[in-house]
């Protein structure tokens, strides 16, 4: 018997769990500009990082200046 290929069975909980988290920072980040949204998901991010241990990779301030800074899609510059 063969299984439908987007049956959830087939697909695995984290990616499942990965998507659910994505569509719910997307709900939350939507009515924002870029800056208060990366503003937003670094602060969540602090407070996990915090509450867990971890370290940081990369400083924050360096993903937002790419996403400010970048030339709108099809400008001269």
């Amino acid at each position: 018997m063969k299984k439908k290929a987007n049956s959830k069975d087939t697909i695995p909980r984290a990616l499942r769990d990965s998507w659910d988290w994505k569509h719910a920072v997307y709900r939350e980040t939507k009515a924002m500009d870029t800056a208060c949204a990366l503003d937003r998901i670094h602060a969540d991010a602090d407070a996990i990082r915090e509450t867990y241990g971890l370290r940081m990779a990369s400083p924050p301030s360096a993903t937002a200046m790419v996403a400010e800074e970048s030339p709108k899609y099809g400008s001269e510059k």
